[in-house]
């Protein structure tokens, strides 16, 4: 039977040993990604530069124009992995009537909805990684639970909101981003386009 002593030294091992295996991945990555900028950083960057005009057009228009999501924004997104990552974001409020109680069965209920598409430099050799997230918060007032003769009919306590993710991850090549394509990515961030059809129409 091994001794405490023993078995506490290879579990110390064991986990040095993972701990280097993900960092030497992690290196790998960075070696990987810093080869691709070297071939592509020149062409990406006019990419960028290509979405951040549309954008900036977006912005520019009248107010009534830009509804429901109001503006664009975007910012590089510094990492350790030199990827120059950017973000680029958008956001809408609705309502919509919903079941609430039997006395009073349907109720506007108040949403944010949020996107936003996240571009970098992929480790693969003339690619870039796209990232897309949607998430839809249902916004939830703290109600007094009312005494009544019928608990059962009174509206509940809720102080949480409501979350629903929508997170999609893909490579491309960077030279299938061209201008028709980036005008989709324009669509969606301007809640333009349904999510499930802008994904299945790029992917």
């Amino acid at each position: 039977m091994a001794h405490w002593l023993e078995d506490a030294e290879k579990k110390i091992s064991s986990k040095k040993t993972k701990a280097d295996t993900i960092e030497d991945k992690i290196e790998n990555k960075k070696t990987e990604i810093k080869s691709n900028r070297i071939e592509i950083e020149d062409s990406y960057l006019e990419t960028i530069d290509i979405l951040k005009q549309y954008v900036l057009r977006v912005n520019n228009l009248p107010k009534n124009e830009r509804e429901p999501f109001d503006i664009i924004e975007y910012k590089q997104k510094e990492n350790k992995l030199a990827n120059l990552l950017y973000k680029f974001t958008s956001s809408r409020r609705f309502t919509k009537k919903e079941f609430s109680t039997l006395i009073s069965p349907l109720k506007n209920k108040h949403y944010k909805n949020s996107r936003s598409f996240f571009i970098s430099i992929a480790r693969e050799k003339g690619f870039v990684l796209l990232e897309y997230k949607e998430i839809t918060a249902k916004r939830i007032k703290r109600e007094v639970v009312q005494k009544s003769m019928f608990p059962f009919l009174s509206s509940k306590n809720k102080s949480k909101p409501s979350f629903e993710v929508t997170n999609k991850m893909i490579i491309v090549p960077l030279a299938s981003l061209n201008e028709k394509t980036i005008l989709k990515h324009l669509d969606w961030l301007a809640f333009k386009i349904n999510t499930d059809k802008f994904i299945k129409g790029i992917s």
